[in-house]
């Protein structure tokens, strides 16, 4: 079984309007907080496609952000992909859709890949 640090959203890295932030523990003990100084790097985004707008948010002129809560594997891709907070007409599923295909450097704690738990908000916005 993989463990699952968990990261202070104040000291992650942004990438593409994301934000991360705490939302995990150590399975299957009680949440602890790494930071950086304990050993723990970031994962890094490294491939963030885009989500598309849905005709439905277009047309309404929607704007806004969804959360969703996801693990970066040791293998730097995300797993576990869940809607935390949602925006509407169509655009959470696109959302989780695009998140499924990031690509991650993963976490590391003394120099190995770890599995963390995070937080992504996904901003919508029209120009």
């Amino acid at each position: 079984m993989q463990s699952l640090v968990s990261i202070p959203w104040y000291e992650a890295e942004s990438a593409v309007s994301v934000i991360k932030s705490v939302i995990g523990a150590e399975f299957p003990p009680p949440p602890t907080f790494c930071s950086q100084a304990q050993g723990v790097s970031f994962p890094k985004a490294i491939y963030t496609p885009d989500p598309p707008y849905t005709e439905e948010a277009r047309r309404a002129k929607l704007s806004g952000f969804c959360v969703l809560s996801l693990i970066v594997g040791t293998d730097g891709l995300p797993r576990d992909v869940k809607l935390t907070r949602a925006l509407g007409s169509g655009l959470d599923e696109k959302a989780i859709e695009a998140v499924r295909q990031w690509k991650f450097d993963p976490a590391r704690r003394n120099g190995v890949p770890v599995a963390v738990k995070i937080d992504v908000e996904v901003l919508f916005r029209l120009y």
